[in-house]
């Protein structure tokens, strides 16, 4: 999955609506404008902490899945959230934010990736 810088105008509105279960509630697991912000808080750059998540970072999975779950629970922290993932569903819960990611963020034409690499 290429990565770019991502600005507001060039999110998708439409994410796929995938859903998830920890500690006895529902999630929606959608990358909107208040993950993205979010994340911008914790890493200082969207895409720094997407290119973590493509690596399995366990930082990145951990603040991605905070910065999705906390616009739907306010009071969740890193370290809440953090004891919600597990060895039993951390493959689910990277899945679900890997396509979500990759429905989120608009494709990479050639002459943008050529672009980027000029």
């Amino acid at each position: 999955m290429a990565t770019k810088k991502v600005t507001g105008k060039e999110l998708k509105g439409d994410n796929a609506k995938n859903k998830i279960m920890l500690d006895g509630m529902e999630y929606d697991i959608t990358l909107d404008l208040n993950a993205f912000a979010e994340l911008e808080e914790i890493y200082g750059d969207v895409t720094e902490a997407l290119d973590g998540l493509e690596k399995g970072s366990f930082k990145a999975i951990r603040a991605i899945l905070f910065a999705i779950l906390k616009s739907q629970n306010d009071k969740l922290t890193l370290v809440k959230v953090g004891k919600m993932i597990n060895m039993s569903n951390i493959v689910e819960i990277t899945n679900k934010l890997n396509m979500t990611a990759e429905q989120s963020l608009p494709e990479l034409t050639e002459e943008a990736i050529e672009e980027k690499n000029d």
